[in-house]
């Protein structure tokens, strides 16, 4: 069962909802009521966020009663909850409908679309995240313009690739990445069409010369830290 005031948009998501009493709007800017999204559809972990956010709105109400001018969000930040709520759940129906087969997505859409929804990993000094990684390389290293182009084409495609998206610290990254990469290189679109044996034309795919490549910098950037 759900609290009073939290409630549920079209979509599912949970939000929290309070009727801002008429003594109060004034220190308020003149609104009626807060809403927080929740930003989940889950019942129960609905329920954890309502209790941190009905403690923030208390905290604001009891300013308000005090004669404390208080800055809330504007009201269009309300709807652009919304938009975000909606944003997720398309997110979550393509992920869904590519897991089943009814609408695969591309290695890029799948990546971005599973980022969206994970919390960014964390780095330490020394077991920096990948981007921190090739930071430090190029200042240590000083590459040439068109290797420090290379190294950052490398990694943008291995996180896409071999990581769902994400920016994995060094230490993380396993010999499974490093296969899963090679494997999914192979099916990387490249410009133009090659001529098949049969006559016909053939969308052209990554050459194996420059898998190697980004192979090889990826290893050379695991070693960066």
């Amino acid at each position: 069962m759900l609290f009073p005031t939290m409630l549920r948009r079209a979509n599912g998501v949970l939000y929290l909802r309070r009727v801002i009493p008429k003594a109060y709007r004034a220190a308020l800017g003149g609104r009626r009521e807060i809403k927080v999204s929740l930003k989940t559809r889950d019942a129960e972990l609905g329920k954890q966020r309502w209790k941190l956010a009905s403690l923030k709105v208390d905290a604001l109400l009891d300013a308000a009663k005090r004669g404390v001018a208080v800055s809330l969000p504007s009201r269009r930040l309300a709807v652009d909850d919304e938009q975000r709520d909606a944003f997720e759940s398309y997110l979550a129906t393509a992920l869904e409908w590519d897991e089943d087969g009814t609408r695969p997505l591309s290695h890029v859409q799948r990546a971005r679309f599973k980022a969206h929804f994970q919390a960014p990993p964390e780095g330490t000094p020394a077991n920096p995240l990948l981007t921190v990684a090739l930071a430090r390389g190029e200042q240590e290293l000083q590459p040439t313009a068109k290797t420090a182009f290379q190294w950052a084409v490398a990694l943008n495609r291995f996180r896409t690739l071999a990581c769902s998206g994400v920016d994995l610290p060094v230490k993380a990254v396993t010999r499974a990445h490093l296969v899963a990469f090679k494997d999914a290189l192979l099916n990387v679109p490249a410009r133009g069409r090659r001529l098949a044996e049969d006559g016909s034309y053939r969308k052209r795919t990554l050459a194996p010369a420059s898998a190697v490549k980004d192979i090889n910098a990826i290893k050379a950037l695991l070693g960066m830290r």
